[in-house]
């Protein structure tokens, strides 16, 4: 059976990698540096350290490039570093914001966001492509709100933004970026992440008692309590939820009991955590939402090289997906458009969709964005490679939603 007809058959049935990093390593921020940390040994590689007059604010994972970002601010500025162990950090760009937080959007460009000031009410967001020191900054949206935090919506294909302020949990359009109100009262929210497991975002407020919450379609339910929490990531495959205060991380399973516990305190306070290599399907660089236009998709599946691989696409949303006998999901809700994509019935609109991958087990695939209007449903990426060293020989990925944009 040919790989694009055994993906689908799978799902029915079933229900340039780094070098330097391990997929699921941390990256850690603290008030003395960003780090890579070995989350089976806790032996730790420094990327960078700060001064007292320098605070790392934001860590994450710069996918396309191999590397960590960071945010640090110093005194009235904020900059946007590029962190390699081995290699003194590149200052990629200053910011006109006091910069609290990031997450990329569906063509990997970064959504930055943070107050107007370090005392400022309001807030602004800027993009940006992050991929040399000449790209630049570009302001897309004013908010009269003191934004902590921001993630993407991978269901729906938007954006989720925290407030420090009155505890409010902001949707944000895809596109012009206008907020709705999701929920509030919380208190102060400091950080949030998507869970595409669950379907929903996992949240960090500065209350006592229940200050890890989870919000979903139907409402914000109780997680869990850890004192002092001060952020969180979510592992997109597995849905663990890893939470840190200043001197330790905590890993959560997705039933909110307390899994593992790394203490990180000879390395400072810490400000933020990461997560490397969860990530294995995502938008190129280069691509844009427009109607017509071709929409590129990375793959990077480290742990299967030179392996068969094969993707799908569908409309009609990820849940609940296709349940793996192993406890895993693919999320996606097969359709008529995932039966033809699997089967190479699309012609010229899809491309590279089934494969191998190279040897650092990656792989390139692009597919026509349809000429729709706005109010047309996200269109869902889901990938496999076929791996016997797998579960069920099927390594999986968490999927991509792609919001056409006219």
């Amino acid at each position: 059976m040919k790989p694009v007809l055994s993906f689908l058959a799978a799902a029915l049935v079933a229900g340039a990698a780094s070098a330097q990093f391990d997929s699921g390593d941390f990256f850690v921020a603290t008030s003395n540096g960003v780090y890579a940390v070995d989350r089976a040994t806790s032996t730790t590689a420094t990327l960078t350290t700060l001064d007292v007059v320098r605070t790392a604010a934001w860590v994450g994972v710069d996918h396309d490039n191999e590397s960590a970002v960071a945010i640090v601010n110093s005194l009235a500025t904020s900059h946007f570093l590029r962190l390699r162990p081995g290699s003194p950090p590149t200052t990629l760009t200053s910011l006109p914001i006091w910069a609290q937080g990031a997450t990329t959007d569906q063509t990997s460009h970064w959504l930055i966001v943070g107050p107007t000031g370090s005392t400022s009410p309001t807030s602004q967001m800027l993009r940006y492509r992050g991929t040399s020191v000449v790209d630049p900054v570009t302001p897309v949206k004013n908010y009269n709100y003191r934004l902590s935090a921001i993630t993407a919506n991978d269901d729906a294909g938007d954006y989720i933004a925290t407030t420090t302020t009155g505890g409010t949990l902001l949707r944000l359009q895809l596109g012009t970026y206008v907020p709705g109100v999701l929920a509030s009262g919380y208190g102060s929210i400091v950080d949030i992440d998507y869970d595409q497991k669950r379907g929903g975002a996992y949240f960090v407020t500065t209350a006592a008692t229940d200050n890890i919450r989870f919000r979903h379609r139907n409402g914000v339910t109780k997680f869990a309590t850890w004192p002092g929490a001060r952020g969180l990531v979510v592992d997109d495959l597995t849905g663990d939820v890893y939470v840190h205060d200043q001197d330790s991380i905590v890993k959560f399973d997705a039933a909110g009991a307390i899994a593992r516990t790394w203490t990180v305190a000879a390395f400072g306070s810490i400000q933020s955590i990461a997560l490397q290599g969860s990530r294995k399907l995502r938008g190129g660089l280069n691509n844009t939402s427009k109607p017509g236009s071709r929409f590129q998709v990375v793959g990077e599946f480290p742990g299967s090289p030179n392996r068969p691989y094969a993707l799908g696409l569908g409309i009609s949303g990820m849940r609940p997906g296709v349940a793996l006998p192993d406890g895993r999901t693919i999320n996606i809700l097969p359709d008529v458009v995932t039966v033809l994509s699997v089967n190479g019935l699309l012609g010229t609109a899809t491309q590279g969709f089934a494969g191998t991958t190279s040897t650092y087990g990656q792989f390139l695939a692009s597919f026509s964005l349809p000429k729709v209007p706005s109010t047309f449903p996200p269109i869902v990426v889901a990938g496999v490679v076929f791996d016997p060293a797998f579960p069920g020989g099927l390594d999986i990925a968490p999927s991509v939603a792609v919001k056409v944009i006219p």
